[in-house]
């Protein structure tokens, strides 16, 4: 025998899902025709150089589907991988360093995502350096997250939310939106992991850079022993 609720239960659960369609937007994976690989997670790369096609690989995640609007000539993006706080997580840093105009509204997109591992992204957090006037930086992220990245400057001192939080994504498009009211000279944006990644330390970099001697001598050492 048919419910007499299971019409409208069919009906309560299709808006469910069309509610939950239309908030939940998630981004499309990256496409790359090519990859820039930056050992060590650090590097600057020109901004002409960051073409739609072209990714850039930091250690454990991979930066894409790039596309800055307007910004001025002979600009370069910088990134840097650190592992940071207690327990230790990883900070993936992407600056926009320019020399931005007054007067002029500037966009900025890209594509993050972890591709290896369980990590997930945790935060967004956003800033920008300036010298004089008042300038805006909006940030908008695909999923939204919790939270909003509404950043004002007067001169160098900064108001407004500036800070993302997400629930486990590996996957995220951002877009920045500057306002240059002053004499903006970079854009940052701070993405952290729930966990740290394997940087090398100096001391690890020493040693193995001595064992790589060591190993080039051996031969050596071997071939006048036996002349």
């Amino acid at each position: 025998m048919r419910s007499k609720y299971s019409a409208p239960a069919a009906l309560l659960g299709s808006a469910l899902l069309l509610g939950l369609g239309s908030h939940a937007a998630t981004a499309a994976p990256l496409l790359c025709t090519s990859t820039i690989t930056l050992p060590g997670g650090n590097g600057f790369v020109d901004d002409n150089l960051l073409t739609p096609g072209v990714c850039v690989q930091t250690l454990d995640v991979t930066f894409g589907a790039f596309a800055l609007t307007g910004l001025p000539a002979d600009g370069r993006v910088g990134f840097n991988t650190t592992n940071i706080g207690s327990p230790l997580v990883a900070q993936h840093t992407v600056s926009f360093n320019d020399n931005f105009q007054p007067l002029a509204t500037y966009s900025m997109s890209y594509s993050a995502e972890i591709t290896s591992g369980s990590n997930v992204f945790r935060s967004l957090n956003a800033d920008f350096t300036q010298t004089g006037g008042t300038s805006t930086l909006d940030v908008l992220t695909t999923p939204h997250g919790v939270g909003s990245i509404d950043w004002t400057k007067v001169v160098q001192v900064g108001s407004g939310p500036d800070l993302i939080t997400y629930g486990g994504n590996q996957l995220l498009v951002i877009t920045n939106t500057l306002i240059d009211n002053g004499s903006v000279s970079s854009v940052t944006n701070n993405l952290v992991e729930n966990r740290a990644v394997g940087i090398p330390e100096p001391a690890s970099l020493v040693l193995l850079g001595a064992g790589m001697i060591g190993l080039l001598a051996f031969p050596r050492r071997a071939g006048r022993a036996t002349a």
